[in-house]
């Protein structure tokens, strides 16, 4: 899995040309589904965006190393294939990012 920071322009610029939304995020993840010349399977790539990350965090008044827990966790669960593009999908993939955030030791980020 591959990390990578940029600025709020690239990251607009990313989610219109892979996700046809024409505004700013706070990641996005581009899964990786082929195997590599030793047969580990890789990931994929997590694009994050730390302005809008600490904006997040200071506008919903979130501890911002949790912040950037959960929304790391969040792109990671998007490599591995789950979405919240349904109420129930939505549901599956909260429930297991709380689950990640409290065995971490950080609080429900849903609160």
């Amino acid at each position: 899995m591959t990390i990578r920071l940029t600025n709020v322009e690239e990251i607009t610029q990313l989610n219109l040309k892979y996700r046809k939304k024409n505004k700013a995020t706070n990641i996005i993840s581009f899964p990786f589904n082929t195997f590599d010349f030793i047969n580990n399977k890789l990931l994929g790539d997590i694009v994050m965006c730390p302005f809008i990350i600490s904006q997040e965090a200071k506008k919903y008044k979130k501890n911002i190393v949790e912040h950037w827990a959960h929304i790391t966790i969040h792109g990671y669960l998007h490599l591995l294939g789950f979405k919240h593009n349904s109420f129930n999908n939505r549901k599956i993939m909260e429930k297991l990012e709380i689950k990640i955030m409290k065995k971490l030791g950080y609080n429900n980020p849903y609160f």
